[in-house]
């Protein structure tokens, strides 16, 4: 069964970091790639799907004035803690992106939106409400960056399945891959998230499920021009050295 967007990153929050090889480093890597596309510090950035925090506190360690916010109060608990432990300062609330303009106060420089969060709204009436929620945090010709799937290649060959990442930690291997289970009539999937890390012995399988949409660039670029943004431009993974397309648009 496919779990909500809260759900599903609630049920990952204590492992989801085990995706990445190392985390810590990721998110210094991340945030030293960000900076490049968004201008340097010091800026106010809003990311409004932080996650555990990878983008967020790269760019914080960065020195930008990063405020952080999710739908997952266990995901936003989980960045909150890795933030004190790295000594890091930036402040943290929770909020579902389409409800930003009650639930988070001021106007930023930037909004970030990374890791294919868009997608888990499902219709053009529920994207227009976040893109429309997210430029009301933006001061007049802010930059609002969001990246996601390259679903313009994904749709042409309907993949069933991630190739599973092995990682060697001092705890021993940690395996990771996802199933997609994609509809015949829509352009949606549902992801089945598997990590498994050694306990005991044996192996422990954290999982979880959640639904996406398959969002063209073209379709997100028309949403974005309906809720009145300039500027629109999309950067490839080779151009801006992030792993997935991302698109940058202005109020």
């Amino acid at each position: 069964m496919s779990n909500s967007p809260q759900q599903f990153y609630d049920d990952l929050a204590d492992s989801y970091a085990f995706i990445f090889p190392d985390w810590k480093a990721a998110v210094e890597r991340q945030g030293n790639i960000i900076s490049k596309l968004i201008g340097e510090p010091p800026l106010t950035v809003l990311d409004c799907s932080c996650g555990i925090g990878t983008q967020a506190i790269g760019l914080a360690k960065l020195g930008y004035t990063v405020h952080a916010t999710d739908i997952s109060s266990k995901e936003v608990e989980k960045a909150k803690e890795a933030a004190d432990e790295m000594g890091i300062d930036l402040t943290f609330g929770v909020a579902d992106f389409r409800n930003l303009a009650d639930d988070v106060d001021g106007k930023y420089d930037v909004v970030i939106s990374f890791d294919n969060s868009l997608p888990h709204l499902l219709t053009n009436k529920d994207i227009t409400k976040a893109l429309d929620a997210m430029k009301t945090k933006l001061v007049d010709g802010g930059k609002l960056f969001i990246s996601i799937r390259d679903y313009d290649a994904l749709l042409k060959e309907k993949p069933k399945a991630t190739m599973p990442q092995v990682t060697q930690t001092d705890e021993g291997e940690r395996v990771y891959f996802q199933t997609w289970q994609w509809s015949d009539k829509l352009p949606i999937y549902q992801t089945n998230l598997f990590i498994l890390v050694p306990e005991n012995g044996s192996w422990k399988v954290n999982t979880s499920s959640t639904t996406y949409r398959a969002l063209r660039k073209n379709e997100l670029s028309e949403l974005l021009e309906m809720s009145g943004y300039k500027d629109i431009v999309w950067l490839e993974s080779q151009q801006s050295g992030y792993y997935q397309p991302i698109v940058t648009a202005t109020k």
